[in-house]
């Protein structure tokens, strides 16, 4: 009966996604009162046992009733005498038992008690006699109950009997999925079977597929899409575009390419015209790599073998600058290739990486080391604030550009969006305070009063998934905050815990995971203001944690790189444990793929993504694989990364530069 095992830790998964915490309260309490014990034969037995040798007949009456309710109750009729036979059996039993353990006051209370129900019984009409007997054992009516025998065929016929019955019971459907499921594959190889019979047969001589075995043409053929007259005013006037453009590109060759050339100049960055040099403090350095002209005048039958060309995987770097320069250097004469070079950014990933690296751009106004990093869930603006108190937020497309500046006295240690606004966001500082920024308006529009933090750092901010109110974590404080107006909601400090250094909602908002500078993790319940469990994590102190997809679990990470993966499902139990990179440096902090399969992190030369163990089996003995490497020249300070196939993945250095890297998922 293990299959009712699983079932529970489904349900309680279930039950802890929707946030239904007193219920998993509840349930938890039910599973250990539980009289079945999980449908577990040998732990019935135990249970049994137990309270035969502790005296206990009330408990022992009551449990053999229970089972005639609930279970017993459900067979057929001529196994009633099988069911009393093993009852009197086990009362026969604790009788013996009292006697051995001379006991006679309990073998006293058990005539009294059960007087009525068993003087009618022929088979106890010796036993009343039993409590004035001198040696019983030794009395040929009592002798085989007292043997080792006689108490060990009673426990194996008691266990084959329940096992017989409990497998004879009618599944639950959430149980019978297995069932289910081998039916559908069994009927699924019937077909399949019998399709192979019917072709090798031959019954259908006139048809040839059949009679070579081809069962394809068997199979229903695809539904067609629905197409309205809408959708053939759209196609054709796609054709009419297509053609349009066909007889521009076909005039554009004909009258040559000097003039193009010229327009070529003037808008390409990298011969520009006289201002392309001059670098302009709010612009910012974009790594994106340009194709130049390869050719003065291109035939058209060039011109499609061009567009007829698959896309290949870019396996080298190349300075558009030497490729421009090399070209110009080319005797005009030299017949070109018609296919242009490809142009891409390093690094290269490996043939088993699932990650390919599109684009790199880069975003540098920051004047000094660039210590947090986070992108908006809409819009796809990113907020970095760098260690002199300086935030800036800005938007990575079409090239970044700033749409807002705040200044900081003090240094930022957190900073988080509004969920479901790119306008507003929150940051938190050293010396304990915490504003509501409007990018819009560029000015701070609400702050927390500084009186309920009592200048401590503030350690954790996290809004709530609503985004009507967020979360503030300084020292031992655990407050809740209304966003519109920083005034406070709620206040969850637990005395019994150390100051959390990071902390995430689930997806409702009704239960916290936080861990703590003492290295322990927790669940916090929002909805009552309790706390939930607590566990060991790391021996150092939690500088961020992150929850899987399914919420089923934590990544946490230590100040000492230790990177910990912990189910909190059945708190306490570690799935997977390791170091966290090893090119030395202190990590302070990752961020999961939108996919949860694979974590960012920064290292002292750039950032690395890996690969991280699937599942508690490959949890055990597997190891971080190394998917992608994103090479920078300094130290990564901050990670973040973004929602969506192809990111954006973010990481900022310490030399105040934040890169953006577009990323396609294979």
């Amino acid at each position: 009966m293990a299959q009712y095992q699983f079932l529970d830790e489904l349900v309680k998964e279930y039950i802890l996604f929707r946030g239904f915490t007193s219920t998993l309260r509840a349930f938890d309490t039910d599973l250990k009162n539980e009289k079945e014990k999980g449908f577990r034969v040998d732990k019935i037995l135990d249970q049994i046992n137990q309270l035969v040798v502790s005296h206990d007949l009330v408990g022992l009456t009551e449990l053999w009733k229970h089972f005639e309710t609930k279970i017993f109750s459900r067979l057929e009729s001529n196994r009633a005498s099988a069911v009393r036979k093993l009852e009197n059996s086990i009362l026969k039993l604790y009788a013996v038992n009292c006697i051995q353990s001379k006991q006679s006051e309990k073998l006293r209370e058990f005539f009294e008690k059960l007087t009525p129900d068993l003087q009618g019984q022929t088979e106890w009409k010796d036993w009343f006699a039993l409590p004035f007997l001198k040696d019983p054992q030794e009395n040929p009516a009592f002798t085989i109950y007292f043997s080792r025998q006689w108490q060990d065929t009673l426990m194996l016929s008691l266990h084959n009997f329940l096992a017989l019955v409990f497998q004879g019971l009618p599944p639950p459907r959430l149980a019978d999925y297995k069932k289910s499921a081998a039916r559908f594959r069994a009927m699924r190889e019937e077909i399949k079977q019998l399709k192979l019979r019917l072709a090798t047969i031959g019954m259908d001589d006139d048809d040839p597929y059949l009679a070579q075995g081809n069962l394809k043409h068997m199979e229903h053929p695809p539904t067609k899409e629905i197409m309205d007259d809408f959708y053939l005013i759209a196609q054709e006037t796609a054709v009419v575009d297509s053609q349009v453009k066909s007889i521009k590109s076909f005039l554009r060759t004909i009258t040559g390419a000097g003039n193009s050339n010229n327009t070529d100049k003037k808008k390409s960055p990298v011969l520009g015209g006289p201002h392309a040099g001059h670098k302009s403090r709010s612009s910012s350095k974009t790594r994106t790599a340009v194709v130049p002209p390869t050719s003065l005048s291109v035939t058209a039958s060039q011109s499609s073998s061009i567009s007829k060309q698959p896309l290949k995987r870019v396996t080298q770097s190349v300075n558009p600058l030497d490729v421009v320069k090399s070209k110009v250097s080319e005797p005009a004469q030299q017949e070109v290739s018609p296919v242009p070079t490809p142009v891409s950014m390093p690094p290269t990933p490996s043939s088993s990486s699932r990650y390919i690296l599109l684009g790199q751009e880069e975003y540098s106004e920051h004047r000094s080391s660039v210590v947090l990093v986070s992108v908006s869930g809409v819009g796809g603006r990113v907020v970095s604030a760098d260690q002199s108190g300086v935030v800036k937020v800005w938007s990575p497309t079409p090239s970044p550009s700033t749409l807002a500046t705040f200044i900081s006295g003090s240094p930022v240690t957190t900073i988080c969006w509004v969920e479901g606004s790119d306008r507003y966001f929150l940051y938190g500082t050293s010396s304990g305070q915490v504003r509501l920024c409007d990018v819009s308006e560029k000015m701070s529009i609400a702050e927390v009063p500084s009186d309920l933090l009592a200048g401590q750092s503030v350690a954790v901010l996290q809004c709530g998934p609503s985004g009507s109110s967020f979360l503030v974590c300084a020292g031992i404080k655990i407050l809740m905050m209304d966003t519109k107006t920083c005034k406070l909601d709620r206040d969850l400090s637990q005395p019994s815990l150390n100051p959390i250094t990071s902390a995430q909602f689930n997806h409702n908002g009704s239960v916290l995971v936080h861990g703590g500078a003492d290295g322990k993790l927790g669940l916090t319940d929002l909805n009552r203001g309790e706390l939930l469990s607590t566990w060991p994590g790391h021996s150092t102190t939690i500088s961020c944690l992150r929850l899987n997809r399914e919420e089923t679990a934590v990544w946490s990470l230590g100040r000492d790189g230790s990177l910990a993966h912990s189910s909190i499902i059945r708190t306490g139990h570690k799935v997977w444990g390791g170091q966290l990179g090893g090119e030395g440096g202190e990590r302070l902090a990752f961020c999961l793929s939108p996919d949860g399969d694979h974590i960012l992190t920064g290292t002292q030369s750039g950032a690395v993504i890996y690969r991280l163990p699937r599942g508690e089996a490959d949890s055990e003995d597997g190891q971080l694989e190394k998917v992608l490497g994103l090479r920078g020249e300094h130290p990564t300070s901050a990670v973040d990364w973004s929602a969506g196939d192809c990111g954006p993945a973010v990481t900022a250095g310490t030399d105040g530069s934040v890169k953006i890297y577009t990323l396609l998922c294979q």
